[in-house]
């Protein structure tokens, strides 16, 4: 069971100094397939999402010349900034053009020192192979919240608490409040900020596809 005096952000901290925060970001935020009880476990077979976006996608898209999808996330990234995160390559022609229309500094494709993590079995990447003949634009739109460690420290302490202490319901309630604070703090201001700039992202889009 979680506990108060675990030392996890003191370890995590000097993981951090060991390793880089690069390589800590991207060994836990890209999943992982060994421990079904830990945090981001991908699971032992097709999710059920992925299974009904591969029997439907083609049915609800059709055949357009291009898809602008927003897949919009909290929790990584400074405090109610954004950024859309692209799952391809610096150097992409599809990245300068998306740049063009978004603003360069509001696009990122994948550095290691941008928001960004490595990305395993994205799903971008997977509705892009499903329309090979269509221009797919999958941007990860991530809205900032607190700091990496602390919105792991949430998730892990979450965790924990679901396997370990169900019988205590006022700790399972304490965790589970925190996992949403970390993902969608209370603070007016944040919420504010990332609902205007989420829908100034929407309407964007639409002014791209014309």
């Amino acid at each position: 069971p979680p506990s108060a005096l675990e030392p996890f952000l003191l370890v995590a901290g000097a993981k951090v100094l060991k390793h880089g925060f690069s390589a800590l970001k991207n060994a836990i935020a890209q999943g992982q397939y060994d421990f079904p009880q830990g945090v981001f476990f991908g699971g032992k077979a097709p999710s059920r999402s992925q299974v009904i976006l591969t029997d439907h996608a083609r049915e609800w898209v059709g055949k357009p010349e291009r898809v602008l999808h927003i897949d919009f996330h909290t929790g990584l990234g400074p405090w109610a900034s954004y950024a859309l995160c692209a799952d391809l390559p610096v150097d992409s022609a599809r990245v300068a053009q998306l740049r063009s229309e978004f603003g360069y500094n509001n696009v990122q494709s994948y550095d290691p020192r941008g928001v960004l993590y490595e990305i395993k079995g994205g799903l971008g990447r997977f509705l892009e192979s499903r329309f090979p003949e269509t221009q797919y634009d999958c941007l990860l739109a991530e809205f900032g919240t607190y700091s990496p460690l602390k919105v792991l420290q949430a998730m892990r302490t979450e965790n924990s608490a679901h396997l370990h202490a169900a019988h205590d319901q006022a700790l399972n309630a304490r965790a589970k409040a925190r996992l949403v604070e970390v993902f969608c703090p209370q603070a007016e201001g944040w919420r504010s900020t990332a609902l205007q700039r989420g829908l100034a992202v929407a309407r964007q889009a639409l002014r791209v596809l014309g």
